[in-house]
């Protein structure tokens, strides 16, 4: 076969479908050369900072993580910081770590919730509590299963404190064990990862991780805490931040000091379980954003569903050739140093792939989850 079969129109209906497919392919493109492309640029060089910032932590049976993981935390090396960890109705050995921790760092403070039928609580309590012990305005938030991967972690973060700047977005990822479920948990934080600090300098700030996490206190009072979604058991840091921040007061880092790691889960199920609980809050957010972020959706849907429904019309492949391999050059190309620039190992050959598996497995866990609430709620209360 000749080459110029490959690229032999023979009819209008090939040169509009092919038309419609280009403006597909653009609109997808969009994405990663006006949102995820602005972490090309690499971060300012770390400075001295010595703003007094108070590291708030809530843990619930984290015993085994706050001994791992504590240290690191407490030991930073940073001038002025305290750490405050609301132990929240844990009935492990969680009391008893704080207490061996507390006669080695003279800046950890702890409290604990108690279990009373009577009230509810939850993580949104235990950080209300943290929040009101906290003596600086300057307010730090990770969960007991992360650990900074500097020491140089607040200084970091605390650098983006420039006039005007109420809420600070770092990233959170998850240790590599080279598991096939990890290497999925870890490209999706990953890709999400990417998406709201891109979006954010892009002036468009719309969640944040509580893993990695830095507002002021003044910014936490003038929304009125979580009161706005305190009836939502997740939420504190996604819906959080989509309702406080804009284009004025956020600011966004992948200083190579400034991320943290969590352990992810090790099974399907729990995997699920967490990825339901976040999926919930996602209606709560701006319509702005959810329009924006289901764009960008539908564009994935719509271009490979583009290119199946090509195939089995006939279209030139030497078209959908070309079409593939300029999307996939522009999507590795800034994926690969986007891994760089937040640490992730091997992530960007799996990119094709996962690009494809990711919706399948969205749509996977959107059917578990709609079996499994009851259990969700349960581990929630």
């Amino acid at each position: 076969m000749h080459l110029e079969q490959y690229f032999t129109i023979t009819n209008a209906w090939e040169i509009f479908f092919l038309s419609i497919l280009g403006i597909v392919v653009l609109l997808r493109l969009f994405f990663y050369v006006f949102f995820y492309a602005r972490i090309l640029k690499k971060p300012k060089p770390l400075n001295s900072s010595s703003l007094p910032l108070s590291v708030i932590i809530a843990a619930h049976n984290e015993a085994e993580n706050l001994r791992q993981f504590l240290p690191k935390i407490l030991e930073q090396i940073y001038p002025q910081f305290e750490v405050i960890v609301v132990n929240d109705r844990s009935d492990d050995e969680s009391n008893d770590v704080l207490v061996e921790y507390r006669s080695k760092y003279p800046n950890l403070y702890f409290t604990n919730i108690e279990e009373n039928p009577r009230f509810p609580s939850g993580k949104k309590l235990a950080l209300t509590v943290g929040i009101k012990a906290a003596k600086y305005e300057h307010l730090v938030f990770t969960d007991a299963d992360c650990y900074p991967e500097s020491k140089n972690w607040l200084q970091s973060i605390s650098q983006n404190y420039t006039p005007g700047i109420e809420i600070v977005l770092g990233y959170g990822g998850y240790a590599d064990t080279g598991k096939f479920l990890n290497t999925i948990i870890r490209y999706e934080t990953f890709k999400i990862g990417l998406q709201y600090l891109t979006f954010a300098k892009s002036g468009m700030p719309y969640m944040a991780v509580g893993r990695n996490l830095s507002y002021l206190k003044q910014t936490y009072d003038t929304q009125k805490g979580f009161a706005s979604h305190y009836h939502i058991k997740s939420g504190d840091d996604d819906l959080f931040v989509n309702k406080a921040a804009n284009r004025k007061n956020t600011a966004a880092t992948w200083h190579p000091e400034s991320r943290t790691r969590s352990i992810s889960k090790t099974t399907f199920d729990e995997y699920v379980l967490q990825k339901v609980r976040h999926f919930s809050t996602w209606k709560h957010y701006r319509f702005l954003h959810k329009f924006v972020l289901t764009s960008e959706i539908l564009t994935r849907f719509f271009y490979y569903t583009g290119l199946i429904f090509a195939l089995i019309m006939n279209i030139p492949v030497g078209y959908l050739i070309s079409i593939y391999g300029l999307t996939v050059i522009v999507q590795c190309a800034i994926v690969g140093i986007a891994a760089k620039r937040l640490g992730e190992k091997r992530i960007a050959w799996f990119e094709p792939i996962f690009d494809i598996l990711m919706p399948l497995i969205h749509l996977r866990i959107s059917i578990s989850g709609f079996f499994i609430r009851k259990r969700i709620q349960k581990r929630w209360n």
